[in-house]
């Protein structure tokens, strides 16, 4: 007995109890790590560096043939620049008639605004005022208007004066035949009396029926001057009324005549300021412009007399001075494990990722349903944004640019080593116990 007890002594002091007792510790170690240890969960998806605002497209309304082709993509533009020009619908040199036709009836409007302002008694007015553009494109033409106003005011103060003096003819003839009459009326009125006592005294034979006979024939006569002074004196009124009616009347054409060529010219002024407005507005449009300072990323068109069609995408302008985000397209079976407000890190796509450290990020949205890439893959679209604007090692700088492809992993969470390791296992172990 003695000797099988110091045998099994011999065995536990031997080198493979002690390697026995470092495998047990060694398994209950791992054992307790795996259950108490946690690992990250993440979600790695491919990105781009795009500006937080999205690329601006730059469509036509109408559409058109390419005339010229002012940019590449790569070049950077400002807010406003020509991008390219297309064919105009209407020649330029019909909206140069058109403003020279303006120009020539703006100065014709001045001119008879004037005459207007002249007909209705501004006589000391300062005369046309001519437009300042108008004026120095056409100085001649001003001229002659200004000519034209001169020669007319003289014409109309001529007829005016000329009539003037009729009116101031028939008013002196009035004036006369209206003299005429007082007279006639104290002498006719004499020579009644004369007559009223000649006949008294005829009755009491104390005259001669010849002297009668004489005041009867002198108060004849003096009805008969009067009764003629009165016709003359009638016709000279209506004579009066007559030339005063002329005197307005020449006055009155004059102004009828101004404000109905006024009328015209702003009428045909009107309509043209119309056409002008819709040929400008046509050739405005044939300039496509940037509607954002940023780069050219993409042309559709590149060569003269290419169509673009209605609402067709001519260029990409990838804005400048916007903040840069990251749209990665995250896998539909990890989509439910990402939420908003999760830590990122991203990372350069390719061989300069090992250089450079990854930049910290957070998960600002997420597409509410998936979508399909470019490539024919389905994902969910999530939107991460940066702490930083450049990947950094050292001294060396790797900038954020629109359009950079990167790496990002989003930080899901956390779980246990345990849990982890029998996933496998356990999504096999559940699949096995089902039936179809």
């Amino acid at each position: 007995m003695n000797g099988i007890g110091n045998r099994m002594k011999a065995l536990f002091r031997s080198p493979s109890r002690s390697m026995w007792l470092l495998c047990v510790a060694a398994l209950a170690l791992a054992l307790a790590w795996a259950v108490l240890g946690r690992v990250d969960r993440t979600s790695t998806a491919w990105g781009e560096v795009v500006p937080s605002g999205r690329v601006r497209r730059v469509e036509h309304l109408e559409g058109g043939i390419v005339s010229e082709i002012l940019v590449r993509e790569g070049d950077q533009v400002q807010q406003g620049d020509v991008l390219l020009v297309l064919e105009e619908t209407h020649p330029g040199a019909d909206l140069e008639e058109i403003v020279t036709r303006m120009d020539l009836l703006a100065l014709e409007q001045a001119r008879l605004q004037a005459e207007a302002n002249a007909a209705e008694g501004w006589e000391d007015g300062p005369g046309p005022e001519f437009p300042d553009e108008a004026r120095d494109r056409h100085p001649d033409f001003t001229a002659l208007c200004h000519e034209l106003y001169l020669n007319r005011m003289i014409q109309r103060e001529n007829e005016l004066s000329a009539q003037e003096l009729a009116v101031q003819g028939a008013r002196h003839d009035v004036e006369r035949f209206e003299a005429r009459i007082g007279p006639l009326e104290q002498a006719l009125a004499l020579v009644n009396e004369q007559v009223a006592i000649s006949s008294n005294l005829l009755a009491e034979d104390l005259t001669t029926e010849l002297k009668h006979l004489e005041l009867l024939r002198e108060r004849s006569n003096l009805s008969g001057s009067m009764e003629e002074t009165l016709a003359e004196l009638a016709e000279a009124n209506a004579a009066l009324a007559e030339e005063e009616e002329r005197f307005q009347r020449i006055d009155r054409a004059f102004q009828e005549q101004t404000t109905q060529q006024l009328a015209e010219v702003r009428q045909e002024l009107a309509e043209l300021e119309q056409r002008h407005a819709r040929y400008s507005d046509s050739m405005a449009r044939t300039l496509v412009r940037s509607p954002v300072a940023g780069v050219v990323q993409a042309m559709a068109v590149t060569a003269r007399g290419e169509v673009v069609e209605p609402g067709e995408t001519v260029a990409l302008i990838v804005p400048l001075g916007e903040a840069l985000v990251i749209e990665a397209n995250v896998p539909v079976s990890d989509i439910g494990y990402v939420a908003v407000g999760q830590e990122a890190t991203i990372k350069l796509a390719g061989q300069d990722a090992g250089r450079f450290s990854g930049l910290p990020g957070r998960v600002l949205s997420v597409s509410p349903s998936a979508v399909v890439d470019s490539g024919g893959g389905i994902g969910y679209l999530a939107r991460i944004e940066a702490n930083a604007t450049a990947f950094m090692r050292d001294n060396e700088r790797y900038d954020l640019y629109p359009g950079l492809p990167v790496v990002v992993t989003i930080h899901t969470g956390h779980w246990p080593v345990l849990t982890r390791l029998l996933a496998p296992l356990s999504n096999a172990w559940s699949q096995a116990l089902g039936e179809r």
